[in-house]
């Protein structure tokens, strides 16, 4: 399975049911093909890196800073 399949496979969703994806870019980790997603959750950007690596998929996710709240 493709990185892209897994990811349509897997997307993440709000509290709503939508899809949350606002952007996936292509980058590595470690040298290794990975894609970045950018995720919306209201008051912050969640940043998302999903890669393949020996038939295992390796999901990392991270928020970034909320830019509603300076002190966050």
């Amino acid at each position: 399975m493709s990185l892209e399949e897994w990811i349509s496979k897997h997307e993440p969703q709000d509290v709503t049911g939508g899809i949350s994806i606002q952007g996936m870019f292509d980058t590595a980790l470690d040298g290794i093909p990975a894609k970045r997603l950018s995720i919306f959750g209201f008051d912050h950007e969640g940043i998302d890196i999903v890669s393949s690596y020996n038939g295992c998929i390796y999901y990392l996710s991270f928020t970034d800073s909320n830019p509603n709240d300076a002190e966050a």
